[in-house]
């Protein structure tokens, strides 16, 4: 396998030193980590002018007993999570990238028998409020730590609550450079003492490219109605997608067993 860099020793010590093994030069300019004919992959690291643009399509999976030492272990070398995380029935993966950019995924499988652990803090009442129809109160974190609050459609893709974008906002900038967030979402119930239910969510977004036109025209038919067509036109270009994965909840309503207590 051949890596693509513009600074081959920087990824390539991030490798080797991940992956403890050792590197070499097999041309100049390259790195190499392995040799051939070894039982292990041969990787080559190659100079190149021009710097990664998109996603990987061909990545790494990294397999690890503790994640949270593995992802410690990424950071202290160069490399950062991407604040992706994905639940299978097998184990638990982690989307990193190291110092270029390359996306990899830090994998810990369970031991046979062992099932996926609820990391859900999204009761049925949470999820419903989330998919109601109701404009959601979505707050980020400006350079000057103020906020900024926006009013988005929003709704659930798994346990991740979505919201589609067209174009680049100043929301979707903070949340690049700062990924926790805020939600509210007002429910229009009255509770038997009077008080007006609303849920409160806090998480961690990442902005990703993706069919926006295409998860904002599925939020049109709930909060316009079933035969609107939004947003108009055809052949939409990539917009971008705000993915919320919920940390903890609080507010006034049926969530509130598992809601944080300071909320």
């Amino acid at each position: 396998m051949t890596v693509d860099c513009t600074k081959p020793r920087l990824v390539a010590e991030f490798w080797a030193a991940l992956l403890d093994r050792q590197l070499s030069v097999p041309l100049p300019g390259w790195l190499r980590l392995g040799t051939l004919g070894e039982a292990e992959p041969v990787i080559n690291f190659q100079p190149v002018a021009e710097p990664k643009r998109d996603k990987t399509r061909m990545h790494f999976d990294i397999r690890v007993d503790d994640v949270d030492q593995a992802v410690d272990t990424v950071t202290r070398l160069g490399g950062r999570s991407l604040q992706k995380r994905y639940d299978y029935d097998e184990g638990i993966v982690l989307l990193m990238a190291d110092p270029e950019g390359n996306e990899f995924c830090l994998v810990h499988y369970f031991a046979d028998g062992a099932t996926v652990p609820s990391m859900t803090v999204l009761n049925d009442a949470a999820r419903s409020a989330i998919t109601s129809g109701k404009l959601a109160h979505l707050v980020t974190l400006n350079p000057d730590g103020g906020p900024q609050l926006s009013a988005v459609w929003v709704g659930l893709d798994g346990d991740e609550i979505v919201s589609g974008h067209m174009g680049d906002r100043q929301k979707l900038r903070n949340v690049r450079r700062d990924p926790r967030v805020v939600l509210s979402i007002e429910t229009g119930v009255v509770n038997g003492m009077g008080l007006a239910e609303y849920l409160v969510v806090y998480g961690s977004g990442t902005v990703v490219a993706g069919d926006a036109a295409g998860l904002l025209q599925r939020l049109a038919h709930v909060y316009l109605g079933p035969d609107v067509t939004f947003p108009p036109g055809e052949n939409h270009p990539t917009g971008l997608i705000l993915r919320v994965t919920p940390e903890r909840i609080g507010g006034v309503g049926p969530w509130s067993s598992i809601a944080d207590s300071g909320a």
